[in-house]
């Protein structure tokens, strides 16, 4: 391996080390903290959240070897599908010794009660609690139902990956639900803690520097690509060793970081919260969620300023389009016919001066003759055009008559179309006339 090129006693990157080689982080000494509290007030059901990698198991082994084996019992379970049964005896193995029957309820709540009341606590540990049968539900919901109301004889703990909601929807977790009253949320690595936890690996594996076994900005690499998950921030720090011992690096670059980085297949993205948690800790901003949000946020400006110009180009165009509305009239579309106006009369001929004015000559009078005809009505000047389905009479006459200066007035139009009224729906097609002057005048 690369122990010998770098000059390190062991693999400083080894998931399954031992405790000297982990770190105490805030928010790690917080969630240890916290169960621990919550064990000594017996709360029933403690759930406790964290990303895949986090290191939540790692975590509740190191509440176990902290704490007193006389005063605190506890159990591990990490099979998926046992039932009460099976859960029954293991708590009769704790109580009352290797190889014991399995008790009832009653017997084994007396056990329980009597170790609550000597001061003594029990505690069930549960890995991977999605993983876990209907039947290894309810044999987990019937233990937190012993006590009843009273306080709870067993404290549960229930490791669970965000978002957790999944879990509590099952109708076999319906009893834990009720008694889940506590999360605790283990938060990820800030980056100054990623690259200490790097350093500190380093030290441990017998590197007196780590600058010279990775330089700061492979560490740096492997920190952002982390996102904050301690087992990946392992297995990517194991990686880029071994490419820069196969490429003679030492201490490795940033390019020999990079490459070896993305080398691998991409991890699987962080599945989205359905809700926040709700933590005893103070909550903060990984860098993964940094990381998150500036990407959201790069997106929405590559969508939002386009969308803005097209809204501006829009805006004018339509301001430019009623200008030309009121500055002149608009012209008649080419299949609109109307009936031609009557030529203008000529003007009357000049009537000659007369010198003098002679006396009139008598005339005879005339027989009577018939009344001249009545002047024949000028031609109206009118539109035909054809309706759609559900105009109106008043719909046609603002769309016709845009400009006031060329509107005739709303009677004229009602006259035109004796058989038609002013708000009855048109048919498709129907005829309607509209009074000069037109629309291209």
């Amino acid at each position: 391996m690369y122990q010998a090129f770098y000059g390190l006693r062991q693999m400083p990157f080894d998931v399954a080390a031992d405790a000297s080689f982990l770190i105490e982080t805030a928010g790690r000494q917080s969630a240890l903290d916290a169960i621990a509290d919550q064990v000594r007030r017996r709360t029933g059901v403690i759930t406790l959240e964290g990303w895949p990698g986090a290191g939540k198991t790692e975590l509740l082994r190191a509440y176990e070897r902290g704490v007193d084996p006389d005063r605190v019992r506890v159990a591990w379970i990490t099979r998926p599908d046992f039932d009460r049964p099976a859960l029954f005896s293991l708590l009769a193995e704790m109580l009352a010794g290797p190889f014991a029957a399995p008790p009832p309820g009653q017997e084994l709540k007396r056990l329980l009660t009597e170790r609550a009341t000597a001061g003594q606590t029990t505690v069930l540990l549960v890995d991977d609690t999605e993983t876990l049968s209907d039947n290894a539900l309810l044999a987990l919901g019937s233990i937190a139902d012993l006590a009843g109301q009273e306080e709870s004889l067993v404290s549960i703990v229930l490791v669970v990956r965000p978002p957790f909601v999944a879990l509590f929807a099952r109708p076999a977790a319906a009893a834990l639900d009720r008694r889940a009253s506590v999360r605790v949320r283990l938060p990820l690595l800030t980056p100054a803690e990623a690259r200490g936890l790097i350093e500190h690996r380093l030290n441990q594996s017998g590197a007196a520097d780590p600058t010279r076994v990775l330089s700061p900005e492979a560490i740096e690499a492997i920190v952002v690509e982390a996102g904050g998950i301690p087992r990946r921030l392992l297995s990517l720090g194991d990686r880029v060793l071994q490419a820069g011992a196969v490429a003679r690096r030492r201490p490795v670059d940033y390019a020999t970081a990079e490459v070896a980085i993305h080398a691998g297949a991409p991890a699987p993205a962080a599945p989205v919260r359905v809700r926040p948690p709700i933590s005893i800790e103070r909550r903060s901003f990984s860098a993964l969620e940094t990381g998150v949000f500036q990407r959201i946020a790069h997106g929405v400006s590559r969508v939002a300023i386009p969308a803005m110009l097209l809204i501006v180009a829009l805006g004018v165009g339509y301001w430019l389009w009623a200008l030309s509305d009121d500055v002149g009239p608009r012209r008649q579309p080419a299949d609109l016919v109307a009936s031609p106006a009557p030529p203008p009369a000529p003007p009357p001929a000049p009537v000659p001066q007369m010198a003098a004015a002679a006396p009139p000559a008598p005339v005879p009078p005339s027989p009577p003759q018939a009344a001249p005809p009545a002047p024949a009505p000028a031609p109206v000047n009118l539109l035909f055009i054809s309706a759609r389905r559900g105009d109106t009479l008043r719909t046609l006459y603002r769309a016709a008559y845009r400009v006031p200066r060329y509107r005739p007035p709303f009677d004229q139009l009602l006259a035109a179309n004796p058989d038609l009224t002013a708000d009855r729906p048109l048919n498709a097609g129907e005829l309607v006339a509209l009074p000069g002057p037109l629309i291209n005048q």
